[in-house]
């Protein structure tokens, strides 16, 4: 099985000790991200899948526009998919490498290695996006007919002149 030698030369690499499950999976955590390595012998593929982030419930709805536009054609994600789950509204990215008995495990190592600095790269443009789309959003929430609600005279001010312009 080229999964085993696989995840031997991970363990090797890393110290880690982790062990194949019985659906082919392996998952550990890295820069305190889940991943998920899952072997479809049969197929000769491994699905790589790296969390990126959560986003803000407020930011859902801006933010999914831009990974589709992203997925387009994978040139934004060197050859990665991002994904959605909404449930918990976790944002991930998905790579499906070829894995067979003619893949070389330091090959394989190599691969990995470059998805997961795709995956730093993506966790780091998804959470600018949510931290953007929320500072657009608590500016919005802070203003009323763009006067801060925090300024009692400017909106006595506001308030007499829309009186009088009535």
């Amino acid at each position: 099985m080229k999964s085993k030698e696989i995840i031997d030369k991970i363990n090797e690499l890393t110290g880690l000790e982790l062990n194949l499950s019985n659906d082919g999976s392996v998952n550990f955590v890295y820069d305190e991200r889940n991943v998920l390595l899952h072997f479809e012998e049969d197929l000769g593929i491994c699905i790589i899948y790296v969390e990126l982030t959560t986003l803000s419930p407020a930011a859902v709805s801006a933010v999914i526009p831009r990974l589709l536009e992203a997925n387009f054609l994978f040139l934004q994600t060197n050859g990665g998919a991002l994904s959605f789950q909404k449930d918990t509204r976790m944002v991930s990215l998905n790579f499906m490498v070829p894995c067979s008995e003619q893949t070389d495990s330091d090959g394989f190592i190599d691969i990995l290695n470059r998805d997961l600095s795709t995956a730093d790269e993506w966790t780091q443009k998804v959470k600018n996006m949510n931290d953007e789309i929320m500072s657009y959003r608590k500016k919005g929430t802070n203003q009323t007919n763009g006067i801060s609600t925090g300024d009692t005279a400017s909106q006595q001010q506001f308030s007499a002149y829309n009186f009088m312009n009535v």
